[in-house]
């Protein structure tokens, strides 16, 4: 995991990142790549997530594609955006197996999904038909979502079917007949074509200014893979300052809890679970008065008009808790945040980083965001500068690095 702010005002964007990288279940290191210049533009890149893609670490990929960058410009955040997508799209990985392990995860998901929703029924031939009516959910379920990726049905059965066959008769424990492994490849299929992410996805953040843009925008995308040569990605948010209306920002990424409290006075733990005691007196109570004053055959109408009437009551509850907090504790901040100068937005992005590893350091038994905290403004009028940055070797007994890197047309 990791802990990532990012900033915005119209002076510019401080993005600020942690260092932790997690192996496996326990182990950390702190010494991971996390945001990088995409020199010589006035854009950055920062990842959260997985640390490879197709077997290739980031930060390999990163700096390769920067390479290709030359004389390349770009207009909009987005179509640098478009431009990255597209040469992940080229990359080859030696390894097939690394090369559909997202997907061959996703899959194992999904028959775990179907699995879970048939644990509780009993004999085979009921168990079947559950697993079918399942499958046939969640294939519906994903085909209502927009697509991540483009592929046909036909290609994906040849491709994939006879490895989801085998998963799922040594995930399932039992035979699985060709209507229900019919369902389930179709689940599967749609699953890989929605916007459905892995454990072994990443989140990629863009940020900066196009050659035709005066106010920083952001776009944040999820990588989960590739298949046949197309990378499964898909963009969960867009913010542009150029647009009305819109004058400062502040953007968690990864483990967001600090920077949720620090914005909204309040962990989105702590309301989710107050949320679940109120709805748990409500009903409680409902039941109570039910049972004292309702007659037996007016029970089942009584409790559906109260359900429907405790589930408006928590609406409104959360509509103006809402109200309460934009008011209270988000305006306030926002309004300072648009006119913070630039160092301060910086500042105030290593705090929030920093926050959130004292956190994980007291409460958490690996700490999964820790280590040198990276940050770096990007502005209109200076471009790209670094306010804080380590490095894994001594400056001093490499002074030949930073020109090979610009000989490289790196940073």
């Amino acid at each position: 995991m990791t802990a990532e702010i990012a900033i915005l005002n119209r002076s510019g964007v401080a993005l600020a990142a942690d260092s932790a990288v997690t192996v496996g279940k326990e182990r950390v290191w702190k010494s991971s790549n996390k945001l990088f210049h995409l020199a010589p533009h006035d854009l950055a890149i920062m990842l959260y997530g997985t640390d490879q893609h197709i077997g290739i670490p980031w930060e390999t990929i990163v700096k390769e594609y920067r390479k290709t960058l030359g004389s390349k410009s770009f207009e909009t955040v987005s179509d640098c955006c478009k431009d990255i997508l597209s040469f992940l799209d080229g990359i080859e990985s030696g390894k097939a197996d690394e090369k559909d392990s997202n997907t061959i995860e996703l899959f194992l998901a999904v028959i775990s999904l179907a699995k879970d929703a048939v644990s509780d029924v009993d004999g085979k031939v009921k168990r079947r038909k559950a697993l079918k009516a399942a499958c046939d959910a969640m294939g519906d379920e994903y085909g209502g979502q927009a697509k991540a990726l483009h592929f046909d049905y036909s290609e994906f059965e040849v491709r994939y079917g006879e490895a989801i066959e085998g998963l799922a008769e040594e995930d399932a424990g039992f035979y699985i007949s060709k209507p229900v492994l019919g369902a389930l490849k179709k689940a599967c299929y749609r699953a890989l074509i929605a916007p459905v992410s892995t454990d072994f996805s990443t989140g990629l953040i863009v940020a900066g200014f196009g050659t035709k843009q005066l106010f920083p925008c952001l776009s944040e995308y999820i990588i989960d893979g590739n298949v046949d040569g197309a990378t499964r990605a898909w963009r969960l948010r867009h913010e542009n300052l150029n647009d009305d209306g819109v004058n400062g920002k502040i953007i968690p990424f990864g483990q967001m809890d600090m920077a949720n409290v620090f914005m909204e006075g309040i962990s989105p733990v702590y309301r989710s679970g107050f949320e679940n005691i109120l709805e748990g007196a409500l009903k409680e109570q409902t039941e109570r008065l039910i049972g004292t004053f309702t007659p037996a055959s007016e029970i089942v109408v009584e409790r559906h008009i109260q359900s429907v009437r405790i589930s408006k009551m928590l609406e409104s509850f959360r509509s103006q808790l809402d109200r309460v907090t934009s008011r209270t504790f988000v305006s306030p901040i926002l309004r300072v945040v648009q006119s913070l100068p630039k160092e301060e937005m910086a500042a105030l992005a290593e705090a929030l980083v920093e926050t959130t590893s004292m956190r994980r350091r007291m409460d958490s038994d690996v700490e999964t965001v820790g280590g040198p905290v990276d940050v770096a403004v990007v502005s209109k009028a200076d471009g790209f500068i670094w306010m804080k940055r380590k490095h894994y070797f001594d400056a001093s007994l490499n002074p030949d690095f930073m020109g090979r890197r610009k000989w490289n047309n790196g940073e």
